[in-house]
């Protein structure tokens, strides 16, 4: 007589037998569900994931998309990839505040850990000093990055090219998150925030300026490439400083005048709901 074994359920040929795969997917997905159904306002809205798919969107199109390979040829594909990755990309993420769906995908421990820093760290709590290392960042990182040298040596060095992406990223999700905060705390901070939205919209607008009138030509190894397309240089780089100028500065500007909008509403408000309360004592 055969001794009796026990068979694997994943191996059973019998309908609605559980398989190892489904219970890697279970494991994977009772954290989530566990997640959203703690509190209805974690659970991201359908213009949350419309935002951040935007976002996303951004990033393919700048880094995926055939606009990357122009990018290394064109100045002005490369000013075009540049806006989407320190404007478009940046604040469709930022808008989209998916810090918790984030949060979601850590474990259990590092969740918890980093929850309560995000409680204790609020930007909240220092919205000045916030923005202000902010602002500072986020225009050295333009700045710097347009110096030639540095601009050059990104096309011909992949990692140094790869480094410029993240810090554009990273400094301009940063700059953005700041600047939403005012929006949607209003306070003493958001005339700051539109103040220094101004500036920046001021100071790539010089830059671009620069680009667009300079007499000569300020990437020599991008001038080489791109003849291959018939465009000359000259009108190449001028093309890449309108775009700076007036599409990427237009963002700063509609973005400060959001900010002072929603400060001057929120402001007009507050006297009216303090006339009860007054007129009763």
């Amino acid at each position: 007589m055969r001794p009796f074994r026990k068979r694997h359920p994943g191996r059973s040929g019998r309908p609605g037998a559980s398989r190892p795969w489904s219970c890697c997917v279970d494991r994977c997905r009772l954290p989530l569900r566990s997640w959203f159904q703690d509190g209805g306002a974690r659970c991201p809205t359908f213009a949350q994931h419309l935002l951040f798919t935007a976002g996303i969107a951004c990033l393919v199109v700048a880094l995926v998309s055939p606009l990357c390979r122009m990018a290394s040829t064109l100045a002005w594909a490369h000013m075009v990839q540049h806006v989407l990755l320190v404007t478009g990309a940046p604040l469709f993420l930022a808008l989209s505040r998916p810090g918790n769906v984030l949060l979601a995908g850590l474990p259990a421990r590092l969740r918890m850990t980093a929850g309560s820093w995000r409680r204790a760290e609020t930007p909240a709590s220092r919205p000045y000093a916030y923005l202000l290392v902010s602002f500072v960042l986020y225009g050295l990182n333009i700045w710097f990055w347009h110096i030639p040298a540095l601009y050059q040596g990104a096309l011909l060095d992949v990692s140094l090219h790869l480094v410029m992406y993240a810090l554009f990223l990273l400094v301009s999700l940063m700059f953005w998150h700041s600047v939403l905060e005012t929006y949607r705390t209003p306070g003493g901070a958001s005339g700051l925030a539109a103040m220094l939205l101004f500036f920046t919209f001021l100071h790539t607008a010089v830059l671009g300026l620069l680009l667009a009138l300079s007499p000569q030509v300020w990437y020599p190894l991008m001038a080489a490439r791109g003849a291959a397309w018939g465009l000359l240089p000259l009108d190449d780089q001028r093309l890449a400083g309108l775009i700076m100028w007036i599409p990427m500065g237009g963002v700063y500007f509609a973005a400060a005048l959001a900010v002072l909008a929603r400060f001057i509403t929120e402001s007009g408000h507050a006297p009216r709901d303090r006339a009860p309360s007054t007129s009763a004592s």
